[in-house]
């Protein structure tokens, strides 16, 4: 593999581990919320979570239109980092 293709398979890692880090912060904070751990007024939490929010909601959006809520739990954000680690394989093979 030359220098640029292994320059573009550590950028497709990173970009897919920032991602991911970002989903699994996004769901913890709505877990943290949602059990009152943290309150629903910290203005700090919620900064955050409407900023991921905006950025991964759409993501999931037609995930959720397609998988119903099983057991009251919402799958879409495990489908979506499911997603994201195909991806990268995906790309990662065709460097």
């Amino acid at each position: 593999m030359n220098l640029l293709g292994n320059a573009l398979d550590w950028l497709i890692h990173i970009a897919a581990n920032i991602a991911i880090f970002g989903l699994l912060v996004y769901i913890l904070i709505q877990i943290l919320i949602q059990f009152e751990i943290i309150p629903r007024h910290n203005q700090p939490a919620r900064q955050v979570w409407a900023a991921l929010h905006r950025l991964y909601d759409p993501l999931m959006k037609p995930i959720r239109q397609r998988l119903p809520i099983i057991g009251g739990f919402d799958l879409s954000p495990l489908v979506l980092m499911i997603g994201f680690q195909l991806a990268r394989a995906g790309l990662t093979w065709l460097l």
